[in-house]
């Protein structure tokens, strides 16, 4: 991996991991406020539905972290997004 592609990588690190700290502290979120309501939506409490979703969103940072970054660093027949070594070797 050249330079520009580990800077370029480590820059979306840092831009990841923020997103990730602010959905880990929006995740917790109002609780007292949605505790104290009942109020539903889809028959499910707005508590839940609070957690859930801030839930997937960290999810959804990992997931595109672990496809954007990760993966090339864990599996050494990758070279980049969608290309991997073994179809590489299988073209050749």
């Amino acid at each position: 991996m050249n330079d520009e592609n580990r800077a370029k990588n480590k820059k979306l690190f840092r831009i990841l991991l923020l997103l990730f700290a602010a959905s880990y502290l929006m995740s917790n979120g109002p609780g007292v406020l949605l505790v104290n309501r009942p109020v539903l939506l889809a028959g499910i409490p707005l508590l839940y539905l609070w957690g859930l979703g801030w839930a997937v969103v960290q999810i959804g940072l990992i997931l595109y972290a672990y496809f954007r970054i990760w993966r090339h660093e864990i599996e050494p027949g990758t070279t980049g997004p969608g290309v991997s070594g073994k179809a590489e070797e299988a073209g050749s």
